[in-house]
């Protein structure tokens, strides 16, 4: 626990709230837990359709995730849709309303996207920060790259500027 600052209660269940005990630990050490939103294959991306088909079942599912978080006691979500995206324009508002509601509603919250699919709805992982996923970077808290950064990858991502990319490319 001392050297960690987040921990994700990971699986790969759609919503995973992290058992209390956990919960526990992590707060006595001083450490933010949060559950994982994930969405993997052509089931997910099922899900995704479901779940951002409008601005209102976006709204709904989001009310839903903050009740979990106030009621359990953990402080956020990582957001892992690893799979494509039709509704780009929905999944970047859940994004951006997740992360405001659970500020609005826990303190300290914390909201990570994770770099799976990037603004034009297509599953491809960036691994650095870019024009690609900035977008998502900025509607949150934060970025989980993919496991298969590099250093020259985190020197890429600490010196883009999202000012002057203004036109994802593929």
């Amino acid at each position: 626990w001392p050297s960690t600052d987040i921990f994700v209660y990971f699986s790969h269940h759609f919503v995973t709230i992290p058992p209390l005990g956990w919960i526990s630990a992590a707060h006595k050490n001083c450490v933010q837990i949060l559950g994982i939103i994930i969405t993997e294959f052509d089931h997910g991306e099922h899900i995704c359709e479901q779940v951002l088909q409008s601005k209102a079942t976006v709204d709904f599912f989001v009310e839903k995730c903050v009740e979990l978080a106030v009621a359990y006691g953990f402080d956020g979500w990582l957001l892992n849709i690893e799979n494509p995206v039709k509704n780009v324009d929905n999944l970047l508002y859940l994004t951006e309303k997740l992360a405001q509601r659970m500020h609005e509603q826990v303190l300290d919250s914390c909201v990570l996207w994770y770099d799976s699919v990037t603004i034009n709805g297509e599953l491809k992982w960036q691994n650095a920060l870019n024009s690609l996923n900035s977008q998502f970077f900025h509607a949150c808290d934060g970025i989980f790259l993919n496991y298969t950064w590099t250093e020259d990858g985190l020197v890429k991502s600490a010196q883009f500027s999202p000012g002057t990319q203004t036109t994802p490319s593929t």
